[in-house]
């Protein structure tokens, strides 16, 4: 039984961004010789997600418009009256805990074992951000 950890940083360009960590995972895969086991990726951040999905540009429209009606920038929210960095981004943290702030993986073979369409994607809510981290997580063999 192994466990290895590995921290992997981006820059978002935008408030709300979806960035797509797929080919990081495979490269940290490939580099560590992993088997068989389970992986976790994690987002350090309470205005992020992890999320996989299919990387389409008109999805990330619809998400885009579908998290503006659930959860809408502009909403009055206590948080946004006591944030203590003067951000009012109540919106991106309620958002997170929507979406999760981590994904589980199996890693079979070395791969993980994702569906054809499926990608991994780190979330940002409440950009710009010069640096924002990512956790991969393995254990297994």
């Amino acid at each position: 039984m192994r466990h290895s950890v590995f921290t992997f940083e981006v820059a978002t360009q935008n408030h709300f961004d979806l960035i797509d960590v797929t080919d990081e995972v495979l490269k940290w895969c490939e580099k560590e010789k992993f088997l068989d086991g389970h992986m976790l990726i994690q987002s350090a951040h309470t205005t992020t997600a992890i999320r996989i999905n299919e990387s389409c540009d008109e999805l990330k429209k619809d998400l885009t418009l579908l998290l503006e009606k659930l959860v809408p920038q502009k909403g009055n929210y206590f948080h946004n009256h006591s944030a203590v960095d003067g951000r009012n981004n109540a919106h991106s943290h309620l958002v997170s805990y929507l979406m999760g702030a981590s994904e589980g993986v199996v890693v079979q073979k070395g791969k993980p074992l994702l569906g054809s369409w499926q990608r991994i994607f780190f979330v940002e809510l409440d950009g710009p951000r010069k640096r924002r981290q990512i956790i991969f997580s393995f254990i297994g063999s």
